[in-house]
């Protein structure tokens, strides 16, 4: 599978030995009111090289099981994961103390997009309604993280929209950019959720585009009263 995202990888990056990201264990503090991190389909651990089919497909099974919470470091979710809890700890949000609130999906489960704003992730993403709306539903997050921004475009769509309203009504507002960065960090309040729209982490981000990201989601959040200040 090849794929791009906004700010996410060169056009030839491939990941055909990455799974998708491995959830973390149920707690009652992620089946209510808890933190969903929705990653698009192949961001997780990177498979040993080598293996035969078999032996593939039994490590396959073995690093997607959900398990520990978020900050666990003996489960590998993938680099990308770390990242994005240090831009939610420099925005103020106590990672260590709330970790179990934190939940991890993958939407839509399968992405053949070879670009960004690719028509076929919106595609993909629509036709995958019902399985983002039966995860919210089991979960009830007050704040989710889509990582891209174009997964939260996707969530706007007419039929993602119907397959979530029962769970998280409406948007109460346009999707709209937080930072004054090229790439796309955005948010949008839902009446039952905030959500944001995130870049893919990756480590060629400098410092002070970082600072942006965490600055820009910290505001937000500000603005929602979740942090002092």
């Amino acid at each position: 599978m090849r794929m791009r995202l906004e700010g996410s990888m060169g056009s030839k990056a491939k990941f055909s030995q990455r799974i998708d990201v491995p959830g973390t264990a149920d707690t009652p503090e992620n089946l209510q009111g808890g933190v969903l991190l929705v990653f698009p389909p192949g961001f997780g651990p990177t498979l040993s090289p080598g293996l035969d089919a078999s032996a593939q497909a039994m490590e396959r099974q073995k690093l997607s099981r959900p398990r520990g919470r978020i900050t666990a470091r003996q489960v590998d979710r993938g680099p990308e994961v770390p990242q994005l809890l240090k831009w939610l700890e420099r925005a103020g949000f106590p990672v260590a103390q709330d970790a179990a609130r934190f939940s991890i999906f993958t939407w839509p489960q399968h992405w053949e997009a070879d670009r960004p704003l690719d028509r076929r992730v919106l595609k993909a993403a629509a036709a995958d309604a019902a399985r983002l709306a039966e995860e919210v539903e089991k979960r009830r997050p007050l704040l989710l993280f889509f990582v891209s921004a174009q997964l939260l475009d996707a969530a706007n769509l007419p039929e993602v929209l119907e397959a979530l309203e029962p769970v998280l009504a409406h948007p109460a507002e346009p999707v709209r950019r937080i930072t004054d960065l090229r790439l796309r960090v955005t948010a949008q309040r839902w009446v039952k959720a905030l959500c944001f729209g995130l870049p893919m982490p990756r480590k060629t981000f400098t410092p002070e585009t970082e600072e942006t990201i965490a600055a820009g989601i910290a505001a937000i959040f500000r603005r929602e009263e979740l942090l002092p200040g």
